[in-house]
């Protein structure tokens, strides 16, 4: 009976950390070379959910809603620029927006409107 409770308990145990890893990490497929060298097109990339302490450099994922540049539902990288409290300014090629101007633009999302921290590249 002892033996049946432990395998019970470890099994438990087992699938409650197996929960947590998959809600706190996600495996990304990049799409687009925006984020060369860094990152290259069709390579999957890890990132942190929980990840909060995002700093100026460090590369963060995000759903394009305002911009609707890929398909539905895709997910871009992008660098912080500047992180001054619930505000990311993050470098936006505008290349991919109007083909008239080729300069590098800022964008300021929200902390909440990141979905993690690429950890893994």
């Amino acid at each position: 009976m002892k033996r049946f409770l432990l395998l019970f308990a470890a099994g438990i145990c087992g699938v409650a950390i197996g929960i947590m890893l998959h809600c706190s990490f996600m495996v990304v497929k990049a799409g687009g070379c925006l984020m060369l060298p860094d990152i290259e097109p069709e390579q999957r990339v890890i990132v942190s959910c929980l990840a909060r302490n995002i700093d100026k450099g460090d590369i963060v994922a995000l759903y394009p809603d305002y911009f609707n540049l890929e398909s539905e539902g895709s997910i871009v990288f992008r660098r912080v620029i500047a992180a001054e409290g619930d505000r990311l300014t993050l470098d936006w090629d505008m290349e991919t927006l109007s083909d008239r101007d080729n300069q590098l633009q800022q964008v300021v999302v929200e902390r909440s409107e990141v979905i993690g921290k690429a950890i893994v590249y």
